[in-house]
């Protein structure tokens, strides 16, 4: 659950598509609040999300979870 959208900025490239900025933030099951920024790469008729491709770091064991062993 989100709390919508905050301080959306949208601007318009020279090929005339749209890209549109926001940040706002998400409570996690913990009940922390989690800000975010997330964008939004669009045109009349397409519309997709901002997600740059960023290296996986390997598994490792959680710390204050409550799924973690104890």
């Amino acid at each position: 659950i989100s709390n919508a959208l905050a301080e959306a900025n949208t601007v318009q490239f020279s090929d005339g598509t749209l890209f549109t900025a926001f940040q706002a933030v998400k409570i996690d099951d913990r009940g922390r609040v989690q800000p975010y920024i997330a964008g939004c790469h669009w045109t009349r008729n397409y519309r997709g999300t901002f997600a740059p491709r960023l290296p996986v770091p390997p598994r490792q064991k959680k710390i204050n979870s409550k799924k973690a062993n104890p």
